[in-house]
């Protein structure tokens, strides 16, 4: 329970509490102005206080400079002992602890994340797992156990906390409070997470946007095929490959021997035409006749002296002499020529020998940068084979991944169904809220829990509901069933908090029935109950006689001074 909220300032109103039912009323006088009003007296603070104590950050009025610096200090048994804890709003990262079971050495600063987690194990035997998400937590499990109106909108829907409180948000801490299996409803997040985040990836593909992926296994299985084969084939040249280090220099060699049979052939073939020009002067060229020369004159009519004849006779044997030296001259250059042909074939035979080594050589090794650039060909096909396996492998996964989604997802479901039918809680949580609404409304009202695709799908019913008044009942009922249901566990808040909000627009019979039931309960099962009233909203005459509801008045706020409301001041 709590015992107690005081602050630092003396002007503030520090309020004390009970067991069982607390009221804290807001009242008018016809003396304030009409501008005056019980918004600012400080009800909605009170729980904002409480909240922030228990490790909530600053909201509303606690965050306006007015209250810079001040320290709030809730006094409260926890886990059956008696904790005080005290909080500053200019230094709300720590909590200055007392006693309790959360405490060393009789006192204790401690973060608020640790005392989050403290609290959350304490009051509702919740473990903290950060790594985890989708998890209750003890911020969102305590806003059920001491909702908040106005903005934070806690009295919208008997399963939110929050206005802007998200559906798994609203699912998992339902869950949690009702002892259903919560962590199936988590495994159910994370399956829901996957299929948005394939949907998202479907998506990225269509558009285009996906770079590297795709979806199609066909294509990629036939192209994994390809490069399977390429690199069988170039890892097995790469084995046989031998490499030469003198592989460019023997290449330019045999180049070199190549250019120089060349010219040594066109030079041969050279020489041998000129002996064949040789050989056919020697036979055509024939030796001079002085008979010859002598008919051809006569035959003419030409008579010459003797001592022409004889002139003609020396310059044909001089013409012999040349033509006979000339023969001897044509035989020895053929002779060279001939000799000069058989030396130079010779050469030819031999640079061709060693030309055939060579290029042999060169037949059985490579170069070192071919071989480097046959590796890095090599390489790069292995690493694109690694990046088609892994997108085939996510192909695969993609193609699969709907269907195994929607399996698991029923798997699952079928878990919870067989968990919620050989559970005891619901049925308990079912059979109050029924009780209670009977009670209150004399109407039957049921609370509905089923196991979905989603978690659970959690419904409240009363009949003739529809209005205000009864819808806020229908919360009134359902939180009066978690505390019925908490009280029994080990671990428990020990309390239940209801703002003004709750009565807004109840009928004043109703009104007083849920006051007189917190009551009754509260006490029968032993936990706390303490809500903020406005005069004006209690229904006095409809009591049941013999109940005293200003004895259970613990705080009376009013605006007939600045000093009225729970801070001591106006601003």
């Amino acid at each position: 329970m709590i015992r107690s909220v005081t602050a630092d300032r003396e002007k503030f109103r520090g309020v004390r509490f009970k067991e069982g039912l607390n009221v804290v009323l807001a009242s008018r006088t016809d003396l304030s102005a009409d501008r005056d009003g019980r918004n600012g007296l400080g009800k909605s603070t009170l729980l904002d206080i409480i909240h922030f104590c228990l490790g909530s950050r600053r909201r509303g009025t606690l965050a306006k400079p007015q209250l810079k610096d001040w320290t709030f200090t809730l006094d409260l048994d926890v886990d059956q002992r008696r904790c005080v804890a005290s909080r500053n709003t200019s230094g709300a990262g720590t909590v200055r602890l007392s006693g309790g079971p959360a405490v060393r050495d009789g006192s204790d600063v401690m973060g608020v994340p640790e005392w989050n987690n403290t609290l959350g194990r304490l009051m509702f035997g919740l473990e903290p797992n950060p790594a985890e998400k989708y998890r209750p937590t003890f911020q969102s499990l305590i806003s059920y156990v001491a909702r908040r109106g106005g903005r934070a909108g806690g009295y919208r829907d008997p399963f939110c906390n929050h206005s802007r409180q998200t559906g798994w948000d609203r699912i998992v801490n339902n869950a949690y409070l009702l002892g259903m299996d919560w962590e199936s409803v988590v495994r159910l997040n994370l399956v829901r997470e996957r299929k948005k985040n394939l949907a998202q990836i479907r998506r990225e593909i269509k558009a285009g946007l996906a770079a590297g992926f795709s979806g199609d296994v066909g294509r990629l299985e036939a192209e994994k095929a390809i490069l399977d084969g390429q690199i069988n084939s170039e890892k097995e040249e790469l084995e046989k490959f031998q490499v030469h280090e003198q592989y460019d220099a023997l290449q330019a060699e045999a180049d070199k021997i190549t250019r120089d049979l060349h010219e040594m052939a066109d030079e041969t073939h050279a020489e041998e035409k000129r002996i064949i020009l040789y050989e056919e002067s020697c036979r055509d060229e024939a030796d001079a006749d002085p008979d010859k020369v002598r008919a051809i004159c006569r035959s003419a009519g030409l008579l010459f002296p003797d001592d022409v004849v004889r002139r003609v006779d020396e310059v044909l044997e001089f013409h012999r002499r040349v033509v006979q030296s000339r023969k001897e001259f044509v035989k020895s250059e053929i002779g060279r020529l001939k000799e000069s042909v058989r030396d130079r074939k010779a050469r030819i035979g031999r640079a061709d020998g060693e030309r055939a080594r060579i290029l042999g050589i060169l037949e059985s090794h490579g170069a070192p940068g071919e071989f480097a650039l046959l590796r890095d060909r090599h390489e790069k096909g292995v690493a694109r084979l690694g990046r088609i396996r892994d997108q085939l492998e996510n192909a695969r996964k993609f193609e699969s991944g709907e269907g195994e989604i929607k399996i698991e997802t029923g798997r699952i479901c079928q878990e919870m169904r067989l968990d919620y039918a050989g559970r005891v809680d619901p049925p308990e949580a079912v059979r109050a809220f029924n009780e209670y609404s009977m009670r209150l409304c004399e109407s039957p009202g049921t609370l509905s829990i089923r196991p979905h695709d989603a978690g659970y799908k959690l419904d409240t019913t009363i009949e003739r509901s529809g209005g205000r008044g009864i819808e806020n009942m229908k919360i009134f009922c359902y939180d009066l069933s978690l505390a019925r249901l908490w009280s029994r566990r080990p671990h428990h808040p020990g309390f239940l908090i209801h703002d003004s909000a709750i009565y807004d627009g109840v009928d004043g019979r109703q009104a007083a029935r849920a006051l007189q039931l917190a009551e009754s309960e509260s006490r029968s099962r032993r936990f706390q109950y303490i809500c903020m009233l406005d005069s004006d909203a209690v229904p006095e005459y409809d009591f049941d006689p013999g109940f005293d509801f200003d004895s259970r008045v613990v705080l009376r706020l009013t605006d007939d001074a600045d000093d009225g409301g729970l801070l001591g001041m106006r601003f």
